[in-house]
């Protein structure tokens, strides 16, 4: 037999091999699985995970997952019975680039997710999982182990698209009795990969009250490294404010490194009250840019501030030192002008304006004469 027969029965046998394993596979219900996947969540957290809709797998060079009707339960604590639940969640992720340990994502949906994220009054979190049963070391085991290469590492994946939409994420500190709804409407994040930005656009209601924005974040090459700066450029519109955000971050994790521009404008402070939760006053219009420096665990510099409300300015520096025992705060601050008017409520500046129009009627115009207006 010569050799190119066998290389033809070769070929064959192995068309004949993959085709029969994919006509298997899509024969598989893989709704048969969902006891196995709830015990190793279960084994994990302690939480009990639900998938009420059908396990789908769809069969390709790009395979696509897709779960429906997902729940996981709450702590014994919390004040509802489910901590998450996922209408719909999707993903589509490339095979032939996981033959050279590239992870690359397609897509990512999620849909119609509730999420509850909550403090109880002793200070515990509900997404604190029991800890799973640790499994005795042999001896071999509890010797030294040896260093991780860098080949161990896992890569960053490639995410082509990640759409989420009428998302809602609840948060309630028992010990404060603070509660904030965000109710996402839709967020979408694009990239090429690694070595590209990822650019983020959402729209989403804090307490009922529209907030929107858009930014580039990356490359994310150097996220996990804590020597390579993380470009940031994000653009917001919340309560009436515009914020610019731009700069780097040298360190995500530990928030270290920051060197960042901001940028604040807005008709009045007044807008704002919903979105702090307090009562802000009907001051303006503001505009205030500062420069970001430092890092959170030991100092932030806040250089070349610049605060314009109405007719007054305030310039200057303030640095925040966070490490030691006792934390302190310096600053240093000029001012061309400071008009009372400008930090008053307006029934306030009308109470004022009436009394000194009062007292100019009273005392003629020679009190007009001698006051030039300042207190």
């Amino acid at each position: 037999m010569r050799i190119s027969t066998i290389l033809k029965v070769l070929a064959v046998l192995v068309v004949a091999v993959v085709v029969g394993a994919v006509a298997v596979l899509m024969n598989i219900d893989f709704n048969q699985y969902k006891g196995l996947i709830a015990a190793k969540v279960k084994e994990a957290t302690g939480r009990t995970l639900v998938i009420k809709g059908d396990i789908e797998l769809e069969l390709s060079l790009n395979p696509a997952l897709s779960v429906n009707g997902v729940q996981f339960q709450n702590t014994a604590w919390g004040s509802r019975p489910q901590m998450a639940t996922v209408e719909e969640f999707s993903a589509q992720v490339a095979l032939l680039p996981l033959l050279t340990k590239t992870i690359e994502v397609e897509h990512v949906l999620l849909k119609n997710a509730d999420i509850l994220i909550e403090r109880s009054a002793e200070g515990r979190m509900n997404f604190e999982f029991a800890s799973p049963a640790e499994t005795p070391k042999t001896s071999k085991e509890q010797g030294a182990s040896e260093p991780s290469s860098a080949s161990d590492d896992l890569p960053i994946p490639v995410v082509r698209k990640v759409l989420i939409q009428n998302a809602k994420l609840t948060y309630i500190d028992a010990v404060s009795g603070q509660k904030r709804i965000v109710a996402l409407s839709e967020m979408s994040i694009t990239g090429d990969g690694p070595s590209s930005p990822v650019a983020i656009t959402f729209s989403m209601d804090l307490d009922g009250q529209p907030v929107a924005g858009r930014g580039e974040v990356g490359p994310l090459v150097g996220v996990s490294d804590p020597n390579t700066a993380l470009p940031i450029t994000f653009a917001v519109e919340a309560g009436g404010a515009k914020v610019d955000v731009a700069g780097t971050v040298g360190d995500v994790i530990s928030v270290a490194g920051l060197d960042l521009t901001i940028a604040v404008s807005g008709d009045t402070l007044a807008t704002m009250s919903p979105l702090v939760g307090a009562p802000v006053p009907s001051i303006g219009p503001y505009s205030l840019s500062a420069k970001v420096r430092g890092s959170l665990g030991t100092a932030i510099e806040v250089a070349d501030i610049a605060l314009k409300v109405g007719k007054s300015d305030v310039s200057g520096n303030l640095t925040a030192r966070l490490g030691g025992v006792r934390p302190s705060v310096d600053g240093q601050f000029s001012s061309n002008l400071i008009d009372a008017a400008d930090f008053q409520k307006e029934s306030a500046r009308k109470s004022q304006a009436a009394a000194e129009s009062s007292s100019t009627s009273a005392s003629g115009s020679s009190a007009t004469a001698t006051s030039d207006g300042r207190v």
